[in-house]
């Protein structure tokens, strides 16, 4: 059994984790399987992923990616439990004033948009922020999930914003 450290956790970061990027958490899904294998030789090429949450969504991208990244591998599934998934159609109905949304969308939205803002150049996240989102995804982009509470106290997810997020631009 491995754990994954995923790109941008830890205290070595160079900048924001880039929360629920596919391609990122699958390639370190992968990494750490193949680190595992140079330092206890003999290691078989035979392997899963099993997650949750945020670690279900890598599984899950792990095993899409698994066949083209790691061919020396001999990947056989995936056990993904209550994956972050579905955030793409989600996210572009997401505008100030939207009502009811739950407080607990908060934290993964900053995150997400945290993760964009540091890794996705094609798009300039902080113009969708307002003052206090710019502030409040800085914050979350150079923290872990068990601060995300203490950073948003309560906030709704539409706080964070200053305009929607469905627009052309900001879907692709």
């Amino acid at each position: 059994v491995v754990a994954t450290d995923y790109v941008g956790l830890g205290p070595n970061s160079l900048g924001p984790h880039a929360y629920l990027h596919t391609r990122s958490e699958a390639t370190a899904v992968i990494d750490i399987v193949r680190a595992a294998r140079t330092v206890i030789i003999g290691l078989s090429e035979t392997w899963a992923a099993a997650g949750s949450s945020q670690g279900g969504h890598a599984a899950l991208a792990a095993g899409h990616y698994a066949h083209d990244y790691a061919p020396e591998l001999d990947f056989r599934g995936t056990a993904a439990l209550a994956p972050a998934s579905n955030f793409e159609d989600v996210i572009p109905l997401m505008r100030p004033g939207i009502p009811a949304l739950p407080r607990a969308m908060s934290g993964p939205l900053a995150a997400v948009l945290a993760g964009m803002s540091a890794n996705q150049h094609d798009v300039d996240v902080s113009t969708y922020l307002s003052d206090f989102g710019r502030r409040v995804v800085a914050e979350v982009g150079r923290s872990c999930g068990p601060q995300w509470e203490s950073i948003l106290d309560g906030t709704r997810p539409d706080a964070l914003l200053s305009k929607s997020l469905g627009d052309d631009t900001f879907r692709d």
